[in-house]
């Protein structure tokens, strides 16, 4: 994110030359944007219970120190390089971004240290991981929402998008609505969905949860499941209004 990414950039220069000290290549470097762990349990104190002035407080405070022009530029010259040693870079990232895209000014991505705009990606994957959005809001939300991300995200970015859906299974990060999926069938909702958008490409999380369920062909086959575009739910609509409403008065 954008308060290590320098220690993460040199780590990525440590790690190629030791690639290509052993005559190996490797085509993509992944990154992983998002908050640190404390700055995730900060954020969900303030949504349980729901305390939308101690939230708004937290997020522009957590805007004034994102250093978000800085990150930029370093992880922009990031890419430079790993483009130099023929490799590529891929973020995988909160959906929440999109909705900041429309006023341009940047500040949800700010506040919550996520560097995307500006930076020269080869390929986006979002975490539409609808059990997370569960979790976080006590709310049941259908495929749309997924569907509403990623429909905008191809109007945002001009290189691949992938979808990454989940979660699969009971991890430890969730711990209400049930947890992760259970049955095939509830992903393949979510992939029907992804599919209507004609993403590049859809990741599953993860292999050791469908392990955990048992049934591997079977979670695997979902990949299998055709395309259709699901209707909204109102929870989907009200989750995406309350973002949006929320990037306004920062």
């Amino acid at each position: 994110n954008s308060q290590n990414v320098g220690a993460f950039s040199q780590l990525c220069f440590t790690f190629l030359d030791w690639i290509e000290s052993h005559n190996l290549h490797i085509p993509w470097i992944v990154v992983d944007m998002e908050p640190s762990l404390q700055y995730s349990a900060d954020l969900d104190a303030c949504f349980h219970p729901f305390r939308p002035l101690k939230l708004r407080k937290f997020l522009k405070q957590k805007a004034r120190i994102s250093q978000f022009d800085e990150a930029v530029k370093q992880f922009n010259h990031l890419i430079e390089e790993l483009h130099q040693r023929h490799c590529q870079a891929m973020v995988v990232t909160f959906p929440l971004i999109i909705d900041d895209f429309k006023d341009r000014h940047f500040q949800l991505q700010k506040a919550l240290h996520l560097p995307i705009s500006g930076v020269k990606w080869d390929k986006v994957s979002l975490l539409t991981y609808r059990t997370s959005f569960q979790d976080l809001m006590r709310l049941k939300f259908s495929p749309y929402l997924i569907y509403s991300y990623l429909k905008e995200a191809k109007q945002y970015f001009n290189c691949p998008l992938a979808a990454d859906l989940g979660v699969i299974g009971q991890v430890e990060k969730l711990h209400h609505n049930g947890g992760g999926y259970q049955e095939p069938d509830e992903l393949s909702l979510d992939i029907a969905a992804a599919k209507s958008v004609n993403v590049d490409e859809i990741h599953l999380f993860s292999l050791d949860g469908m392990l955990q369920c048992g049934n591997l062909e079977t979670w695997l086959e979902t990949l299998q499941t055709p395309e259709q575009t699901p209707l909204p739910c109102w929870t989907d609509i009200f989750f995406r209004h309350m973002i949006q409403w929320g990037d306004k008065l920062l």
